[in-house]
Formats: structure tokens, C-alpha cells, sequence
């Protein structure tokens, strides 16, 4: 990553880099070649994530920009998705990361969210919290194609191979960091 002690970027780094091996890996098991003019659903397609997501995403009409495209949201749907929506940030596993509540004891009903917000958030808890599988468990038995399902099998073999790796980063560290632990991580966005 470049930034020394940046422990965070290296590891999201590598994971991304894991994402792209494997989306590389499946385009070249499972597409032939094709052209973008054959492909109206996919200009379609790309024009709605533009104007949708706030990234600027390439053209997903080539295969390259399809497979970065991909990419991207896979590790949107699964690293940075369980980072930002608190599932495994890093200050869940020790308490000395989270930050306290600070109120005046004498007023300490004053200090508490109204019922409402409490009721909302709690919502919002248990509806993205749902089970998912996780990331590494074997799902080469959903993909019908062989060649689907030995990529996908060679990917999940490459996630249990970087979760040691990031097992044996966190053995050298401080504090763990488990954002980017494949074993901590679910396939989907759980809402």
C-alpha cells in the first residue's frame, strides 16, 4: 500500500487483489469472447450504475470493465460492507477501540435517544444482521457449469489460504484486525 502502518490498506489491498485473481480466473472459465454490440442488456447496464452508485465506475461493456466492475462490487458486498456496516469492525474485539457515551450522571435519562430512535435502530440491527453463508464456505454445488465450479472452487480454496495469511499477520500485531479476515466475512449484503 505504500503507507507505513497502514495495516487496514495492506490488508484491504490484498483482499482485493484476491477478488481480482478470482473474477480474472472465472470470466476466463466460464466466457468466450463476445462483443459489446452484442450486448444491448449491458450498456443498459452500465449507463444504471453510473447514474446509480456514486463511484466512477468504468464501462462495464468490455469485458476488462466488466471484470473491474465486478470486482468492485464484490468487495463492496463483502469487506467493505461488513467494515462500514459494524458486522466485524475491528473495535468490536476489544472495547478499548469503542468509544464511550459521555452524560451527566445526575441527568442520565435526559442523555438516552427517544424511544423512536431507539426502536429504529434496533430495527436496522437485526434486519442487516441477518446469517449469511460466509465467505469461504463451499458453494461450488450452486454453479451447474464445470468450469463455474472449479473456479469458484479454486477461489475458495485461495480465501482459506488468505485467511491464514491474515492469521499470521494478526499473530505479529498489536490488535488483530479482523476486517479483511475471509472468516468474518459473508457472501452477500444480508438485508
Amino acid at each position: 500500500f505504500g503507507l507505513s502502518g497502514y495495516l487496514y490498506g495492506d490488508d484491504g489491498l490484498a483482499y482485493f487483489a484476491l477478488l481480482q485473481r478470482f473474477v480474472v480466473d472465472y470470466f476466463q472459465a466460464t466466457y468466450e469472447r463476445w462483443s459489446a454490440d452484442d450486448h444491448a442488456e449491458l450498456r443498459d447496464f452500465s449507463d444504471r450504475l453510473r447514474e446509480l452508485l456514486p463511484a466512477d465506475l468504468p464501462d462495464c461493456t468490455s469485458e476488462a470493465g466488466l471484470r473491474e466492475v465486478v470486482t468492485y462490487l464484490i468487495f463492496n458486498a463483502t469487506g467493505y460492507h461488513e467494515q462500514v456496516g459494524g458486522g466485524i469492525a475491528d473495535y468490536l474485539s476489544d472495547l478499548r477501540f469503542a468509544a464511550p457515551v459521555v452524560w451527566d450522571a445526575d441527568d442520565f435519562t435526559a442523555a438516552l435517544p427517544a424511544r423512536n430512535t431507539l426502536y429504529q435502530g434496533f430495527m436496522l440491527g437485526v434486519l442487516t444482521n441477518l446469517s449469511m453463508p460466509q465467505l469461504g464456505e463451499d458453494i461450488g454445488w450452486l454453479f451447474r457449469d464445470p468450469a463455474a465450479r472449479a473456479a469458484v472452487e479454486r477461489f475458495t480454496a485461495s480465501v482459506h489460504a488468505f485467511d491464514a495469511e491474515i492469521a499470521s499477520r494478526n499473530a505479529a500485531r498489536q490488535q488483530p484486525l479482523l476486517t479483511f479476515a475471509p472468516r468474518c466475512m459473508e457472501l452477500s449484503v444480508s438485508l
